[in-house]
């Protein structure tokens, strides 16, 4: 699919995203992520591919100020009438840039695995790598993990299907 056709797919899916009880697994990822990272110590967060931002939502009920971002405009346009109070913001995981560093970046429901080619995986893991603080995290669930041992990804620890990386870099400098 080009990326206009993964747009519109997605925006698609919006309209019955809670229905087939996709937002579901993003709240047992919160379970996992829990058991692997203090959450206590993370006072910042983005969510990428937020879908309809439960995930956000969950987070900012803990006290971490917490933001969100999906390719799907009308994912956005429902996170926004669901949690007014929160920002959430259109962009692509690939290129966004989020306008500050946070402590914890999320990536929910294998959404990675919708990035066409494992070269623009590099890129988007770099490039949300940088919007990392210092000991900040990236965690994500991917469906094929074979790619994230391959990439040169170091401390990498998976709990119950979550991988978890700190310190994110590669033999290219990604």
């Amino acid at each position: 699919l080009n990326d206009t056709e993964v747009k519109n797919m997605h925006d698609k899916q919006a309209a019955i995203y809670k229905t087939m009880g996709w937002d579901k697994h993003q709240l047992d990822n919160l379970g996992k992520l829990e058991q692997t990272i203090n959450l206590s110590k993370v006072k910042t967060h983005h969510d990428i591919a937020c879908g309809t931002g439960d995930f956000v939502y969950a987070l900012s009920r803990r006290g971490i100020s917490s933001t969100g971002s999906d390719l799907s405009h009308e994912m956005i346009n429902q996170a926004r009438k669901l949690y007014p109070m929160l920002r959430f913001e259109h962009g692509d995981m690939r290129t966004i840039q989020l306008g500050k560093r946070v402590d914890l970046i999320t990536i929910n429901y294998f959404s990675l695995n919708m990035v066409p080619s494992s070269e623009d995986i590099k890129t988007t893991i770099g490039n949300l790598a940088s919007g990392l603080n210092q000991g900040g995290f990236l965690a994500f669930d991917f469906s094929t993990p074979g790619f994230v041992y391959n990439a040169n990804i170091h401390e990498l620890l998976e709990e119950n299907g979550v991988i978890i990386s700190q310190n994110i870099t590669s033999q290219n400098g990604v």
